[in-house]
């Protein structure tokens, strides 16, 4: 399955024109961001396999960097959200099946510590179809 999709995933976004419509751009960012959360996922089960270590890298966020071309910045947002939605699966489906947006996922990855994370978690079930009409801030 995975590369059926890939290949397709590969072959369609040069090609993709946005027309200047909102609506369309809204569909587009939509799909990026559920795209990262699976990218996020995938990250942190390449972490947690230490795969990155056997390519010689010194740490995931610098085989992101390295390979995956990303800033630090970007590559620890990213694996820092592959690492909460391990903890947090409610919100990671909410990010995959785009009940929540980019912004409200970074926010809710960015904003608990790890005394406040349990908490969130078990109440993530009733937190997170609230928090998908709220805004991001």
């Amino acid at each position: 399955m995975f590369e059926p999709v890939m290949g397709r995933l590969e072959e369609g976004p040069g090609e993709l024109a946005v027309p200047v419509d909102g609506d369309a751009l809204v569909r587009v960012a939509r799909l990026r961001d559920r795209l990262e959360a699976v990218l996020a996922t995938a990250v942190d089960d390449f972490d947690r396999a230490g795969v990155w270590e056997l390519e010689g890298a010194t740490s995931i966020t610098a085989w992101l960097r390295d390979r995956g071309g990303m800033a630090r910045p970007q590559a620890a947002r990213l694996l820092a959200a592959g690492r909460r939605f391990r903890e947090l699966p409610v919100l990671a489906a909410a990010a995959k099946d785009g009940t929540l947006s980019g912004g409200q996922v970074q926010a809710v990855v960015s904003t608990p510590d790890g005394a406040t994370v349990p908490v969130f978690a078990a109440q993530q079930a009733e937190l997170v179809p609230t928090l998908a009409v709220l805004g991001p801030a």
